[in-house]
């Protein structure tokens, strides 16, 4: 081998061990000597020294589980962030939600929802130009109390027990008939049910008991109408929300009743005022 060819090698070994010493080297904790740690060997628990042939742990794999358990770590801690922001998101959603359910039950306290509208029962005060209509009315309880006896309050006069003016009637019922247009059959309820008349605002409010709970709708009175059918004379209150198309008044035999917008009607039966 000549002495180009010698250069050369030593230049290719040279290239070699700085490839090697890459990452790949470590001092023999023993002897002191530098090794050469190949891949394969990386994942080995135990390597041997070729200078002091004594063995020793092998630090590659020791750092590994370092690099492991740090990313393992880091894993977990982004685990929780993310955990910290989904509550965050879902509890100001929550506080949003019973913000915004509970203005609304405010708002439903004075108002009356209806699929295309909202009813404030507070504008409906008296008013003078819904005289004809509520002349209609009074002459309505007149012939009540002309048919069933005198009345806790004078219609005639339109006066309380005090002399003083009065413009709410009550009506109470212990029996009613409930039937669908079209089909056969009645449905028989005994319960109690209250007729409130509200002449001053031209409202009239359904009161009962239902389930435990006090059950109150109010519906305004459009328009009052005085039809004669089989001899008697009947009153008819045009409502037009709440599921109800009218409300009407036979006042002779004292019989209440209401027409519903899916053709069903119920019929209060015997019907007494109270105060």
């Amino acid at each position: 081998m000549d002495q180009d060819d010698k250069k050369m090698e030593e230049s290719n070994s040279q290239e070699q061990k700085e490839e090697q010493s890459s990452g790949n080297d470590i001092f023999c904790p023993m002897c002191g000597d530098s090794i050469y740690i190949p891949d394969e060997l990386m994942e080995e628990k135990g390597l041997v020294c070729p200078n002091c042939k004594k063995e020793f742990a092998n630090p590659f794999q020791s750092l590994n589980k370092k690099l492991v358990t740090s990313s393992k770590k880091k894993e977990g801690s982004g685990d929780k962030s993310k955990n910290l922001i989904y509550f965050v998101v879902i509890a100001t959603a929550l506080i949003i939600a019973g913000v915004w359910y509970f203005s609304s039950t405010i708002d439903k306290s004075n108002n009356i929802e209806t699929k295309n509208q909202v009813i404030d029962m507070n504008v409906y005060h008296y008013r003078d130009d819904r005289g004809p209509d509520r002349d209609l009315l009074r002459q309505c309880f007149t012939l009540f109390e002309l048919h069933n006896g005198p009345m806790s309050s004078s219609i005639a006069g339109n006066l309380d027990a005090n002399g003083k003016k009065s413009d709410i009637f009550t009506f109470k019922s212990n029996y009613c008939e409930v039937s669908v247009h079209g089909l056969d059959g009645v449905e028989e309820r005994n319960n109690i049910v209250y007729h409130t008349f509200d002449l001053g605002r031209m409202v009239i409010t359904l009161s009962m008991v239902l389930n435990g709970y006090e059950s109150n709708k109010s519906y305004p009175v459009k328009s009052v109408q005085m039809e004669k059918k089989s001899g008697h004379t009947i009153y008819k209150m045009n409502i037009g929300v709440l599921r109800v198309n009218e409300i009407w008044f036979s006042p002779a035999i004292g019989n209440l009743g209401y027409e519903y917008s899916d053709g069903k009607q119920i019929a209060y039966f015997k019907v007494k005022e109270i105060r």
